[in-house]
């Protein structure tokens, strides 16, 4: 357990990581096979970066919509010369939207 001491006085606090570690919060990680039936380029990034969002087909034909994070690597490794493969996707998933973090 790591404690942050305050410069001037005060009583030490637990590190924003220790009380997540505590608390269970992990990440969901999931991944997904399917064929990608769509890709679209967003904006970009503030810094430059682009961003895509993939639909992706499941083998029992539910469409799964994933998005890139912002300022990661993986975007360079999407383009639309994917479109209609059989990709394994690897993503973060929490209740409000699903996204990339590796192709395989």
């Amino acid at each position: 357990m790591r404690v942050n001491y305050p410069k001037r006085g005060g009583k030490p606090r637990l590190s924003q990581a220790t009380t997540q570690q505590q608390r269970g919060n992990k990440m969901n990680k999931q991944t997904i096979t399917g064929n990608i039936t769509s890709i679209k380029r967003l904006n970009n990034s503030e810094n430059g970066n682009p961003n895509y969002s993939i639909t992706l087909e499941t083998d029992n034909g539910v469409a799964i919509p994933v998005t890139t994070l912002n300022d990661n690597g993986v975007n360079y490794k999407i383009h639309g010369g994917l479109e209609g493969t059989q990709v394994a996707l690897t993503v973060k998933v929490n209740k409000y939207s699903n996204k990339l973090i590796e192709v395989a």
